[in-house]
């Protein structure tokens, strides 16, 4: 499972990064209609020029979960022009945007594992507040 998790993982980022819509959107989990809708008008605002996972990711799996669950978290790193809530942003080499990401993965029926929701969030405060403590 791990291995299929980390496999499915950098596919997303090769998709993401290559702006291939389509292809992200077969990532979503089939229950997760909330999340097809969210995904299908989010990633028209982005352009991507690059997305990379810059530490591989901490996997969990859940195999008592019934289609069996897991949870990927890692860190990412990406570069393009992004509009969100009427602003944009360009990220670049010398300034991209780095996230710690964490998904939650269901297992498909075919074996596939999807993405059944995620969250990102900045780690680069975290890192600065351990430094100081």
């Amino acid at each position: 499972d791990r291995e299929a998790i980390e496999a499915t993982v950098l596919q997303i980022t090769r998709d993401v990064k290559a702006n291939n819509h389509q292809a992200v959107r077969q990532h979503i989990y089939s229950g997760s209609t909330q999340l097809q809708q969210k995904v299908q008008g989010e990633l028209p605002n982005y352009v991507f020029t690059e997305c990379r996972v810059t530490k591989a990711p901490e996997i969990v799996v859940n195999s008592n979960d019934q289609p069996r669950s897991a949870t990927a978290t890692f860190l990412a790193l990406a570069e393009g022009d992004f509009k969100y809530q009427g602003g944009s942003h360009t990220a670049t080499k010398e300034l991209p945007i780095r996230r710690r990401i964490i998904l939650h993965l269901r297992q498909e029926a075919d074996g596939r594992w999807t993405v059944e929701d995620y969250a990102h969030e900045d780690y680069q405060n975290e890192f600065y507040q351990q430094k100081t403590e």
